[in-house]
């Protein structure tokens, strides 16, 4: 399985992804960069040398050396997603690559154990709503 480390090819990716580089000068020159959304999101990942730091409300919530294509794909999930769908994925609301792994995994279980039962088509639909997003995230390296 392909890993990615804080470099421009993660760059290239996080920007075709929506991403924009929001690196303070002096930050910068210390080899940092810092990538989000927008510009007003809460949510933002920075590169601090090798490392890749995942923030939500400016509090560094994962990190990571190397990011898989599953952690990356995790990674990705939590920036497209609203506050609201990432709950459903991970109820504490609190990110990290492995709770969106283990939130993905339980939904997948739960969608299997949901198909049988007649009543809970609701929730069936609800499941794959979120499985598409999740499933339609593609990480392409130029």
């Amino acid at each position: 399985m392909k890993t990615y480390e804080a470099g421009e090819e993660l760059e290239n990716i996080l920007i075709q992804n929506g991403f924009s580089e929001f690196t303070e000068r002096v930050n910068k020159a210390k080899g940092e960069k810092r990538f989000k959304k927008r510009l007003s999101s809460n949510k933002a990942i920075q590169f601090h040398h090798r490392n890749i730091d995942i923030f939500q409300n400016s509090i560094k919530v994962d990190s990571k050396l190397l990011l898989t294509e599953k952690d990356l794909q995790a990674v990705l999930y939590f920036f497209k997603v609203s506050s609201v769908e990432f709950s459903f994925v991970v109820p504490s609301k609190e990110f990290t690559i492995q709770k969106v792994h283990d939130g993905i995994d339980n939904l997948r279980k739960r969608l299997l154990i949901y198909q049988n039962i007649e009543k809970a088509k609701k929730d069936v639909i609800k499941i794959e709503s979120r499985l598409d997003v999740y499933d339609s995230i593609q990480i392409n390296s130029i």
